[in-house]
């Protein structure tokens, strides 16, 4: 039988505890009829008469009939069709009754934003000039932050808002996902989100199903929604997966877009609830969640580069893979050039050169040993990709200072077929790439927030 539809249960979805108690009571109250939406929905916000960022100290029942309540007599509205909160209506016919129901909800109204710490999950535990990230069903609250990217990015607005909420072109920036197909042309397909017949005819949510491929033939799904504000100055976002493969249950977030001088400032920030109990929970915290948030703020760079400089999603991606293979093959060269050699085996050429030019302190061994400490730094920074630029210029000026000696004291070294100047000009080669490739390739440290590097 066909549930009678009693109208709409609308709060305020930029409340941690608001947006707790609609996942808690959204499967109370819709198979009675209601259906839950965030105020800030466009739709909501016309109906209701309300202005963008107008302050919401209340929910309202939109009933059937058009009727809007708002408050503690919305709340008495509802206990009518759910049995164990009928004693509220009790209360309310007490004299006196009315007005202690009033007073309790202006009093949970105004210090709602300060309940989270008395929330165990299901509520967004981030919040940021209004927006909070890192709700859903069953999302923990226990993390010390949230996972967090941002970027300013040289353009106007609605072009960054259309790469990241148009499917065909946010599935190719963002490295997290391999597929995302929208789901607002089909069928009802997730009873916890509202109705989606509702949000194809206003627009007002669009829900999409994910997938990323793991390779091996591993390939992990998963469906989201999200809601713009009227607007476009931020969306929410909810998101989940029902693969046992998925380490992620489901989580939520918020994309903000906020003007910058000469542009957009990009933001993002996001948390979710884990499977596996306290394996998945240490999965998590060691190796998942530091590498999803790289993997977010890479991605955000990589959408900056491509539409401030025009730089293909795909051709960054490939820019950044050769910058990897130089910048690696440049480290470990010079970690393994310090370690062996110098550190480990000191053969007597390299002694007799470091002794022929005299400058050496206290000994020859001691002065070949500090060299190939130094070298080996420089491997390790190289392979940090900390300030990569810098590095590869200290690897080059080093390749062409030891060259140079080398020339001097010890010329035949230079034609060792397995070193000397072939190995150099590699090396060289590798440096200029690192210097060259560096500023088009996708770096997620530039989107940590703060200045670019």
């Amino acid at each position: 039988m066909a549930t009678q539809d009693r109208g709409w249960v609308l709060y305020d979805g930029e409340c941690p505890l608001c947006c707790a108690l609609a996942d808690r009571f959204r499967a109370v109250l819709e198979p009675r009829g209601f259906r839950l939406s965030p105020l800030q929905a466009p739709w909501a916000m016309a109906r209701l008469g309300l202005r963008a960022g107008a302050p919401l100290d209340e929910m309202r029942v939109l009933t059937a009939q058009g009727e809007v309540l708002g408050g503690a007599p919305a709340v008495l509205h509802l206990s009518r069709f759910v049995w164990w909160a009928r004693p509220l209506r009790g209360i309310a016919r007490i004299p006196g009754g009315r007005r202690l129901l009033d007073a309790a909800y202006a009093w949970a109204a105004r210090h709602r934003f300060a309940a989270r710490r008395f929330l165990k999950s299901g509520t967004p535990i981030h919040c940021t000039n209004g927006h909070c990230a890192g709700g859903g069903n069953n999302v923990s609250t226990n993390r010390s932050r949230p996972l967090t990217a941002e970027t300013t990015i040289r353009t106007d607005p609605e072009r960054v808002w259309r790469a990241s909420q148009t499917p065909n072109d946010h599935v190719r920036w963002d490295a997290r996902f391999t597929e995302i197909e929208s789901l607002n042309d089909h069928v009802r397909w997730d009873a916890r989100f509202t109705d989606i017949e509702y949000c194809e005819r206003n627009g007002d949510a669009q829900r999409f199903r994910y997938a990323t491929r793991l390779g091996f033939g591993v390939r992990i799904e998963g469906f989201g929604e999200t809601v713009p504000r009227a607007d476009r100055r931020a969306s929410s976002l909810r998101f989940g997966s029902n693969d046992s493969k998925s380490l992620v249950r489901d989580g939520a977030g918020s994309w903000v877009y906020e003007p910058a001088p000469g542009g957009v400032h990009f933001r993002t920030a996001f948390d979710y609830d884990v499977r596996w109990g306290g394996l998945g929970r240490a999965l998590d915290r060691l190796a998942f969640r530091p590498l999803f948030e790289w993997a977010t703020r890479w991605s955000f760079d990589r959408l900056r580069l491509w539409i401030e400089r025009g730089i293909e999603p795909e051709a960054a991606r490939s820019v950044w893979l050769a910058k990897i293979a130089a910048r690696t093959a440049l480290g470990l060269e010079w970690l393994l050039e310090g370690i062996l050699p110098k550190i480990v085996t000191q053969p007597t050429n390299e002694l007799a050169i470091v002794e022929r030019s005299h400058l050496y302190w206290p000994t020859p061994h001691a002065t070949l040993l500090a060299i190939g400490v130094g070298e080996a730094v420089v491997g390790l920074w190289l392979l940090s990709g900390r300030a990569e630029r810098a590095a590869a210029g200290v690897a080059a000026i080093g390749v062409v200072g030891f060259s140079t000696l080398c020339l001097t004291l010890e010329p035949s070294a230079l034609a060792d077929p397995f070193g000397g100047i072939l190995k150099n000009f590699t090396l060289l080669a590798c440096a200029a790439a690192v210097a060259l490739l560096a500023p088009h390739a996708p770096k997620a440290a530039r989107a940590r927030g703060g200045r670019r590097s």
